[in-house]
């Protein structure tokens, strides 16, 4: 297959190459849970490598194709939002976990204000996954 590759066009290459990657997506925003973070963070990391291909490829899908990796790009940088803060909650709360009592009033106020920004931006990938095109560009 490796050969194969080598004798076609480098367009018709990418555009395969594009197009598996962005059927992966495609089948986990068909999976997705909202209230699963483990479905969140699968969707955000094939959007990452979905947004880096369309980045080693510019400009080979015209302008549909920068409206594609436009909405990819939000797409991934709302879920790592979301991802971060969802870290830091649980970090904060393993620090509270421990004998560091002169830290939990502070930490109590950042797992709180955390988990209030998660609500937030929670509210963004509903959003967002309505305007990602369930068709590749390419």
């Amino acid at each position: 297959m490796a050969h194969d590759m080598l004798d076609r066009p480098t367009g018709k290459v990418a555009a395969a190459m594009l197009s598996r990657v962005a059927h992966k997506v495609k089948g986990r925003l068909e999976d997705l849970d909202l209230d699963r973070r483990e479905s969140l963070h699968s969707l955000r990391k094939s959007a990452k490598k979905l947004r880096y291909s369309l980045e080693y490829f510019p400009g080979l899908q015209g302008r549909k194709g920068e409206t594609y990796h436009k909405r990819c790009d939000t797409l991934q940088k709302r879920l790592g939002r979301i991802n971060d803060l969802d870290n830091l909650v649980r970090l904060a709360g393993e620090l509270t976990a421990g004998d560091r009592l002169d830290l939990a009033p502070a930490l109590g106020v950042l797992g709180e204000r955390s988990t209030a920004l998660i609500a937030d931006e929670m509210k963004g990938p509903r959003r967002t996954l309505r305007k990602f095109p369930r068709k590749a560009a390419f």
